[in-house]
């Protein structure tokens, strides 16, 4: 049995104990992160989104409604941390 207590894991099986550390993943719907046109997503917005992002320590995210992988390459220079993949799928 594995178990998480805060930021240790304890592993209590009888014989030899192997895991791989915890693999977070998070989604997130960011509500229409574009870059350009009419509504444009405000600096201060995206950086607010890099803050939370940083705040979940997520090894994996996916993000919903993003125009493009230059939106998400913005909210990685906010990262103190960028994440070192980027990627989008266009269409519904």
């Amino acid at each position: 049995m594995v178990t998480n207590r805060g930021s240790s894991t304890v592993c209590r099986w009888k014989g030899r104990c192997r895991f791989s550390p915890l693999f977070r993943i998070c989604t997130y719907n960011v509500r229409n992160l574009i870059l350009s046109g009419v509504q444009p997503k405000p600096d201060k917005e995206i950086k607010a989104l890099a803050v939370t992002l940083k705040a979940i320590s997520a090894d994996l995210v996916a993000l919903q409604e993003v125009e493009s992988v230059t939106a998400l390459e913005r909210v990685n220079e906010w990262m103190t941390a960028p994440y070192p993949y980027l990627y989008v799928q266009t269409g519904n």
